[in-house]
Protein backbone atom coordinates (compact mmCIF):
# COMPACT_ATOMS: atom_id res chain seq x y z
CA UNK A 1 0.00 0.00 0.00
CA UNK A 2 3.12 2.56 0.69
CA UNK A 3 4.93 1.24 -2.33
CA UNK A 4 1.54 2.30 -4.30
CA UNK A 5 0.86 5.91 -2.87
CA UNK A 6 4.48 6.53 -3.66
CA UNK A 7 3.78 5.56 -7.20
CA UNK A 8 0.96 7.65 -7.71
CA UNK A 9 2.41 10.91 -5.80
CA UNK A 10 4.96 10.11 -8.28
CA UNK A 11 2.45 9.93 -11.41
CA UNK A 12 0.93 13.04 -10.81
CA UNK A 13 4.25 14.89 -10.30
CA UNK A 14 4.98 14.05 -13.54
CA UNK A 15 1.84 15.00 -14.91
CA UNK A 16 1.47 18.30 -13.38
CA UNK A 17 4.85 18.69 -14.85
CA UNK A 18 4.42 17.83 -18.16
CA UNK A 19 1.14 19.94 -17.59
CA UNK A 20 2.82 23.21 -17.22
CA UNK A 21 5.33 23.20 -19.48
CA UNK A 22 2.43 23.13 -21.66
CA UNK A 23 1.71 26.40 -20.92
CA UNK A 24 -1.82 26.29 -20.04
CA UNK A 25 -2.27 24.97 -23.56
CA UNK A 26 -5.66 22.76 -24.96
CA UNK A 27 -3.67 19.89 -24.78
CA UNK A 28 -3.74 18.00 -21.46
CA UNK A 29 -3.25 15.28 -20.21
CA UNK A 30 -5.33 12.73 -18.51
CA UNK A 31 -4.31 11.19 -15.33
CA UNK A 32 -6.28 7.62 -15.70
CA UNK A 33 -5.43 7.24 -19.55
CA UNK A 34 -1.78 8.11 -18.19
CA UNK A 35 -2.03 5.32 -15.16
CA UNK A 36 -3.18 2.86 -17.57
CA UNK A 37 -0.21 3.37 -19.91
CA UNK A 38 2.34 2.88 -16.95
CA UNK A 39 0.25 -0.11 -16.01
CA UNK A 40 0.66 -1.88 -19.41
CA UNK A 41 4.18 -1.25 -19.25
CA UNK A 42 6.33 -3.87 -18.54
CA UNK A 43 8.49 -2.05 -16.11
CA UNK A 44 7.22 1.35 -15.45
CA UNK A 45 9.24 4.22 -15.13
CA UNK A 46 8.65 4.28 -11.32
CA UNK A 47 10.35 1.06 -10.46
CA UNK A 48 13.33 1.72 -12.70
CA UNK A 49 15.16 3.47 -9.43
CA UNK A 50 14.26 0.18 -7.36
CA UNK A 51 16.32 -1.94 -9.73
CA UNK A 52 19.11 0.16 -9.86
CA UNK A 53 22.72 -0.82 -9.20
CA UNK A 54 21.28 -4.54 -8.50
CA UNK A 55 23.44 -5.96 -11.50
CA UNK A 56 24.72 -9.94 -11.09
CA UNK A 57 28.21 -7.72 -12.13
CA UNK A 58 27.70 -5.58 -8.88
CA UNK A 59 30.70 -4.78 -6.53
CA UNK A 60 28.35 -6.19 -3.47
CA UNK A 61 28.02 -9.45 -5.68
CA UNK A 62 31.33 -9.96 -6.07
CA UNK A 63 32.32 -9.47 -3.17
CA UNK A 64 29.84 -12.24 -1.67
CA UNK A 65 30.93 -14.61 -4.45
CA UNK A 66 34.88 -13.61 -3.22
CA UNK A 67 33.61 -14.81 0.56
CA UNK A 68 31.96 -17.83 -0.46
CA UNK A 69 35.10 -18.65 -2.42
CA UNK A 70 37.18 -18.18 0.92
CA UNK A 71 34.82 -20.06 2.79
CA UNK A 72 34.67 -22.79 1.15
CA UNK A 73 38.95 -22.45 1.10
CA UNK A 74 38.86 -22.61 4.63
CA UNK A 75 36.42 -24.88 5.34
CA UNK A 76 37.20 -28.08 3.02
CA UNK A 77 40.51 -28.59 4.17
CA UNK A 78 39.35 -29.38 7.35
CA UNK A 79 37.06 -31.64 5.96
CA UNK A 80 39.58 -33.69 4.04
CA UNK A 81 41.81 -34.18 7.02
CA UNK A 82 39.64 -33.74 9.82
CA UNK A 83 39.96 -37.35 11.91
CA UNK A 84 43.94 -37.74 11.13
CA UNK A 85 44.24 -34.19 12.62
CA UNK A 86 42.01 -35.10 15.34
CA UNK A 87 44.10 -38.21 16.42
CA UNK A 88 47.58 -36.26 16.01
CA UNK A 89 46.19 -33.21 17.69
CA UNK A 90 44.26 -34.86 20.87
CA UNK A 91 45.88 -38.72 20.90
CA UNK A 92 42.51 -40.24 20.20
CA UNK A 93 41.83 -43.19 17.81
CA UNK A 94 40.56 -42.65 15.02
CA UNK A 95 36.66 -44.43 16.14
CA UNK A 96 36.60 -41.63 18.35
CA UNK A 97 37.79 -38.86 15.61
CA UNK A 98 34.96 -39.90 13.39
CA UNK A 99 32.46 -39.67 16.22
CA UNK A 100 33.44 -36.35 17.16
CA UNK A 101 32.77 -35.14 13.42
CA UNK A 102 29.72 -37.17 12.83
CA UNK A 103 28.52 -34.90 16.16
CA UNK A 104 29.82 -32.07 14.01
CA UNK A 105 27.73 -32.87 10.71
CA UNK A 106 24.59 -33.84 12.95
CA UNK A 107 24.95 -30.34 15.16
CA UNK A 108 24.99 -28.38 11.59
CA UNK A 109 21.80 -30.05 10.22
CA UNK A 110 19.22 -29.70 13.18
CA UNK A 111 21.26 -25.56 13.75
CA UNK A 112 21.03 -25.02 9.85
CA UNK A 113 17.11 -24.97 10.11
CA UNK A 114 17.10 -23.30 13.52
CA UNK A 115 19.77 -20.43 12.56
CA UNK A 116 17.79 -20.36 8.74
CA UNK A 117 14.22 -19.58 10.42
CA UNK A 118 15.91 -16.56 12.60
CA UNK A 119 17.83 -14.93 10.30
CA UNK A 120 14.55 -15.04 7.83
CA UNK A 121 12.73 -13.37 10.88
CA UNK A 122 15.10 -10.61 12.54
CA UNK A 123 17.38 -10.27 9.26
CA UNK A 124 20.90 -9.35 9.70
CA UNK A 125 21.90 -11.87 7.54
CA UNK A 126 25.69 -10.72 7.33
CA UNK A 127 25.72 -10.49 10.98
CA UNK A 128 25.24 -14.48 11.22
CA UNK A 129 27.57 -14.56 8.70
CA UNK A 130 30.36 -12.45 10.40
CA UNK A 131 30.06 -13.98 13.97
CA UNK A 132 29.90 -17.45 11.76
CA UNK A 133 33.44 -16.73 10.67
CA UNK A 134 34.67 -15.60 14.05
CA UNK A 135 33.49 -19.04 15.57
CA UNK A 136 35.00 -20.74 13.00
CA UNK A 137 38.31 -19.14 13.62
CA UNK A 138 38.23 -19.46 17.41
CA UNK A 139 37.49 -23.24 16.67
CA UNK A 140 40.87 -23.34 14.72
CA UNK A 141 42.89 -22.12 16.89
CA UNK A 142 42.25 -24.45 19.66
CA UNK A 143 42.79 -27.10 17.21
CA UNK A 144 46.21 -25.42 16.48
CA UNK A 145 46.93 -24.87 20.42
CA UNK A 146 45.36 -28.39 21.13
CA UNK A 147 44.11 -26.51 24.03
CA UNK A 148 41.44 -28.61 26.37
CA UNK A 149 39.51 -31.25 24.46
CA UNK A 150 38.07 -32.22 20.64
CA UNK A 151 34.72 -31.40 21.95
CA UNK A 152 34.94 -27.77 22.46
CA UNK A 153 36.39 -27.24 19.02
CA UNK A 154 33.84 -29.63 17.54
CA UNK A 155 31.23 -27.68 19.34
CA UNK A 156 31.96 -24.32 17.74
CA UNK A 157 32.22 -25.78 14.40
CA UNK A 158 28.69 -27.41 14.51
CA UNK A 159 27.67 -23.77 15.25
CA UNK A 160 29.55 -21.63 12.29
CA UNK A 161 28.42 -23.92 9.29
CA UNK A 162 24.91 -22.93 9.56
CA UNK A 163 25.98 -19.09 11.15
CA UNK A 164 27.98 -19.16 7.68
CA UNK A 165 25.76 -20.37 5.17
CA UNK A 166 23.02 -17.71 6.02
CA UNK A 167 25.22 -15.77 2.79
CA UNK A 168 23.62 -17.91 0.28
CA UNK A 169 20.18 -15.70 0.75
CA UNK A 170 22.19 -12.82 0.08
CA UNK A 171 22.49 -13.22 -3.49
CA UNK A 172 19.07 -12.94 -4.09
CA UNK A 173 19.38 -9.23 -2.23
CA UNK A 174 22.29 -8.50 -4.97
CA UNK A 175 21.22 -9.44 -8.47
CA UNK A 176 18.40 -8.81 -11.04
CA UNK A 177 15.13 -11.15 -10.59
CA UNK A 178 16.32 -11.92 -13.86
CA UNK A 179 20.09 -13.17 -13.26
CA UNK A 180 19.19 -15.51 -9.75
CA UNK A 181 19.48 -18.41 -11.57
CA UNK A 182 23.14 -17.12 -13.44
CA UNK A 183 24.02 -15.56 -9.49
CA UNK A 184 23.62 -18.67 -7.89
CA UNK A 185 25.35 -20.79 -11.18
CA UNK A 186 28.34 -18.31 -10.37
CA UNK A 187 28.28 -18.96 -6.58
CA UNK A 188 28.42 -23.02 -7.36
CA UNK A 189 31.05 -23.25 -9.99
CA UNK A 190 33.26 -20.49 -7.92
CA UNK A 191 32.79 -23.65 -5.17
CA UNK A 192 33.28 -26.33 -7.30
CA UNK A 193 36.58 -24.27 -7.60
CA UNK A 194 37.60 -23.98 -3.64
CA UNK A 195 37.00 -27.55 -3.79
CA UNK A 196 39.57 -28.53 -6.46
CA UNK A 197 41.81 -26.33 -4.92
CA UNK A 198 41.47 -27.62 -1.23
CA UNK A 199 43.34 -31.09 -1.72
CA UNK A 200 46.13 -29.99 -3.35
CA UNK A 201 47.12 -27.68 -1.45
CA UNK A 202 46.46 -29.55 1.62
CA UNK A 203 48.72 -32.04 -0.02
CA UNK A 204 51.32 -29.56 -0.20
CA UNK A 205 51.46 -28.46 3.02
CA UNK A 206 51.33 -31.60 4.52
CA UNK A 207 54.49 -33.19 2.48
CA UNK A 208 56.84 -30.64 4.43
CA UNK A 209 54.90 -30.86 7.78
CA UNK A 210 53.26 -33.88 8.87
CA UNK A 211 51.57 -32.35 12.09
CA UNK A 212 49.36 -30.59 9.73
CA UNK A 213 50.64 -27.01 11.73
CA UNK A 214 50.78 -25.52 8.33
CA UNK A 215 47.31 -26.79 7.22
CA UNK A 216 45.58 -24.91 10.40
CA UNK A 217 47.60 -21.68 10.34
CA UNK A 218 46.07 -21.77 6.61
CA UNK A 219 42.57 -22.08 7.73
CA UNK A 220 42.93 -19.31 10.39
CA UNK A 221 44.51 -16.59 7.89
CA UNK A 222 41.93 -17.40 5.40
CA UNK A 223 39.15 -17.24 8.24
CA UNK A 224 40.07 -13.54 9.29
CA UNK A 225 40.83 -12.49 5.97
CA UNK A 226 36.59 -13.45 5.23
CA UNK A 227 35.66 -11.67 8.43
CA UNK A 228 37.34 -9.07 7.22
CA UNK A 229 35.83 -9.36 3.56
CA UNK A 230 32.07 -9.55 5.61
CA UNK A 231 32.27 -6.79 7.09
CA UNK A 232 33.41 -4.71 3.51
CA UNK A 233 30.55 -6.59 2.34
CA UNK A 234 27.80 -4.50 4.68
CA UNK A 235 29.41 -1.60 4.67
CA UNK A 236 29.26 -1.40 0.86
CA UNK A 237 26.15 -2.90 0.70
CA UNK A 238 24.30 -1.26 4.20
CA UNK A 239 21.32 -0.18 1.96
CA UNK A 240 20.69 -3.60 0.92
CA UNK A 241 19.83 -4.55 4.81
CA UNK A 242 21.93 -8.07 4.39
Amino acid sequence: MHNLKIANNIINNRINSINKKSHGGNKKIDINLYTEECIKNSKPFYMHKEKEGKSTYSTGFSLLVCISFLFALAWAPFSNIATILLQKRYNITSISAGRFMAAQEGMSLVLTIVVGCISDYIGFKLLFVALGSLTMISAHLLIFFAYSSPAAPIFLLGISGPLISCYWPCITYLVDADSIGSGFAIFTCILNVAYCLSPLMVSALALKDTSFDSVEFFIVCVGVISFLAVVALAIINSRYNL
